[in-house]
């Protein structure tokens, strides 16, 4: 049976079409449901995600102490002087920060306008950054008194990241998984 003016489709399927299109939008409960499947895959994602943010601030924190040796035997080639590197805390903690120097009065410590750059303290969680206990001394050649090394550990969870100086004062950065 055919209407006039219907599309060629039985009455029932038709109005069911009409009755479809009048529709639009979520319900409440197509909307809790998609809520529910979003919370759990940021539950499962927030972790990961810390862990991604902490690795990058190690990294960033390992290419600045990189950055700061760097500029710190190149001022002692530059300006043809002994330049000091000294952890803020005075011994082998470097999570306190750091100071590049130029000791002008060769009394291996920091005295008012002797600094060249000042690092505050690194706001690492579960991290350590060890280096040598005294001073990193360059040379007006660039070289330095000792091959040294400095080592990031985050608790076993990111690699382990070395930073160490060769007796040149090349500084190379080694990761250790």
């Amino acid at each position: 049976m055919q209407f006039i003016g219907y599309p060629k489709t039985t009455p029932i399927s038709w109005l069911i079409l009409q009755n479809m299109k009048k529709h639009t939008g979520f319900s409440l409960i197509e909307l809790m449901l998609m809520l529910a499947i979003v919370g759990i895959v940021v539950a499962f994602g927030m972790p990961k995600i810390t862990g991604v943010l902490e690795n990058n601030r190690i990294v960033t924190y390992v290419n600045l102490l990189s950055a700061n040796l760097s500029y710190a035997r190149s001022e002692s080639v530059k300006r043809g002087v002994q330049v000091l590197v000294i952890s803020n805390s005075g011994d082998n903690n470097w999570l306190n920060g750091w100071t590049v120097y130029i000791d002008a009065d060769n009394n291996n410590a920091v005295t008012a306008g002797e600094e060249l750059r000042i690092v505050d303290p690194l706001g690492l969680k579960n991290t350590t950054l060890t280096g040598p206990p005294g001073n990193v001394i360059y040379s007006p050649d660039g070289s330095v008194n000792a091959v040294t090394s400095f080592q990031f550990n985050s608790a076993g969870m990111y690699p382990t990241r070395d930073v160490n100086i060769t007796i040149t004062g090349k500084v190379d950065i080694v990761v250790t998984y």
